[in-house]
């Protein structure tokens, strides 16, 4: 195994860009090999199978010129790989802050205008039995504006993070999204396995943007349903949607690519590929 230096910290990695280990363990040696004075990788290997001076017999100038350009190529990968998991730390962090705020919302304003719808009809109670007609005419008006404040909080939380998606997962959050879309939506065929939060996120939202799209392309009252798959394909959570063509917003793509993932256009519409897991 080869593992490549990165940086000055002592870190390595492999000719993918990932993390390495120069740890020998049990039965192997680590060989540094180096050119003019400079690092190029270490050598993890069995002795009695490639002895050490063998190893270093067989590199001549082609190969340790090959050598160090194989370290440039790792490190430049590993520079991705880094801008990558920096890309998933912020889009994890941003979404931590939406489910905050969401539970914030539903703990406090929510709870707050509840408790005052709840005061106020047992004011308009009192007042109806005391034949105040005025005043039951005036907490009506009040009641009905607080019932619409908190019909509006109420979408305004589902809008930052849906609470159904973090309790039941990606198929409940698309049924429910299914409830209030304009244009049909129809999840015909969802997983219910869970994933990591990210990517059952990243999921939704495609979907919900999907079905606004396609709600723009409506044609007087021609309304096309916007179909929707989402199957685990062995490390793929694959999305399709049929229905929709409109473009992708940046922020979805951003959300996505960050993730690993991609969006592609299909016959039918488009079709978003996320990275799961084994």
């Amino acid at each position: 195994e080869v593992a490549y230096p990165v940086g000055s910290g002592g870190r390595h990695v492999t000719a993918e860009g990932r993390a390495a280990t120069v740890e020998p363990g049990a039965g192997r040696v680590a060989t540094p090999l180096g050119r003019g004075g400079l690092g190029l990788a270490v050598v993890l290997h069995d002795p009695t199978v490639l002895p050490v001076r063998l190893l270093e017999a067989a590199l001549g100038p082609a190969a340790l010129l090959a050598l160090e350009n194989d370290r440039l190529a790792a490190e430049r990968l590993a520079r991705v790989e880094d801008a990558r998991d920096s890309r998933r730390r912020i889009v994890a962090t941003g979404d931590q802050a939406r489910r905050t705020l969401e539970r914030d919302l539903h703990d406090g304003a929510q709870q707050s205008l509840l408790a005052l719808t709840w005061s106020l009809d047992r004011a308009r109670a009192a007042a109806r039995r005391g034949g105040q007609q005025p005043v039951v005419a005036e907490l009506d008006r009040g009641l009905e504006g607080t019932r619409a404040a908190l019909d509006a909080l109420r979408d305004l939380a589902t809008g930052i993070h849906p609470a159904v998606l973090t309790q039941a997962g990606l198929a409940a959050a698309l049924r429910s999204l299914a409830d209030v879309t304009e244009v049909p939506l129809e999840p015909v065929l969802v997983t219910t396995g869970r994933f990591a939060h990210s990517v059952e996120l990243a999921a939704y939202l495609y979907v919900a943007e999907a079905a606004g799209a396609a709600d723009d392309q409506v044609v007087a009252v021609v309304v096309r349903a916007v179909v929707v798959e989402a199957v685990r394909q062995e490390r793929l959570l694959v999305v399709d949607v049929e229905g929709s063509a409109g473009p992708v917003s940046a922020a979805v793509l951003d959300r996505v690519g960050a993730l690993g993932g991609r969006v592609t256009g299909t016959a039918d519409g488009t079709r978003l590929e996320l990275p799961c897991g084994s």
